[in-house]
């Protein structure tokens, strides 16, 4: 949501993303998204998760994310 939130909103001035940031068919979409709370329907038609970040430039985004992270691999 804060990453979403960042990209369209620029009142907010930085972002820390963590554990969230991949792309969308190697991440969410390979392990299920039941619950449907990341899911923006026709999301990937139009862009990629990349292109969420890249639309919060140019304010600092710390983008966190482990070593062995099996669901968002750095």
């Amino acid at each position: 949501m804060a990453l979403h939130a960042a990209a369209l909103d620029d009142r907010i001035g930085a972002l820390i993303a963590s554990g969230c940031v991949g792309p969308i068919r190697d991440t969410l979409l390979a392990r299920g998204e039941r619950s449907g709370q990341n899911t923006i329907p026709g999301q990937l038609n139009w862009f990629e998760l990349a292109d969420v970040v890249a639309l919060c430039a140019p304010r600092p985004v710390l983008a966190v994310s482990g070593l062995s992270d099996h669901i968002f691999p750095f």
